[in-house]
């Protein structure tokens, strides 16, 4: 996959928004997100190209959700994703 593709155009990232397994977050709403009760997880993906592991990340957080239906997902949103990567390094 070409490196410049956007993040939400991956197909495997997608399909997690699109099953309703994750949310997009962006740094708006991240805070909100990451301070909701229970436990949560933020994917940040990188290009896929750049970051082919993200692809295997998408497949198993997928899989983790199905087998922990409590479990929050939220998908950073491209343009934010380096923000939050700062915010929780």
């Amino acid at each position: 996959m070409n490196a410049e593709v956007h993040v939400a155009e991956h197909p495997l990232v997608r399909r997690l928004v699109d099953s309703g397994i994750a949310i997009w977050v962006d740094a708006a709403g991240a805070d909100a997100f990451a301070t909701a009760p229970g436990h949560a997880v933020l994917f940040l993906p990188g290009p896929p190209g750049r970051y082919p592991d993200s692809s295997d990340v998408a497949v198993v957080l997928a899989e983790i959700a199905k087998a922990f239906p409590t479990l929050r997902v939220g998908v950073a949103v491209q343009a934010d994703a380096a923000e939050l990567a700062k915010r929780w390094q």
